[in-house]
C-alpha cells in the first residue's frame, strides 16, 4: 500500500470526526436547532471508514471475517 494514500484515508476520518465533534458542541450549546447536521457528518464518518477498509482490504493491510 503506497504511504500516501493511506495518510489521505486517515487525514479524510481524522478531518470528519473533528467536524463532527465541532457540530456536536456547536448543537449542545444552541439546544439542538438542527441534530440532522450531526446525523449527516457522522455519515461523512462511516463512509470514510468504510473506504478506508476497502482499500486497506484491496492492498491486503486490513484482513476482515
Amino acid at each position: 500500500m503506497n504511504f500516501a494514500i493511506d495518510q489521505i484515508s486517515i487525514m479524510g476520518v481524522q478531518n470528519d470526526l473533528v467536524e463532527l465533534e465541532g457540530i456536536i458542541a456547536y448543537q449542545m450549546e444552541k439546544g439542538w436547532p438542527d441534530p440532522n447536521l450531526v446525523t449527516t457528518e457522522l455519515g461523512d464518518v462511516l463512509d470514510g471508514l468504510a473506504i478506508g477498509v476497502t482499500i486497506g482490504e484491496y492492498a491486503g493491510t486490513i484482513f476482515t471475517n
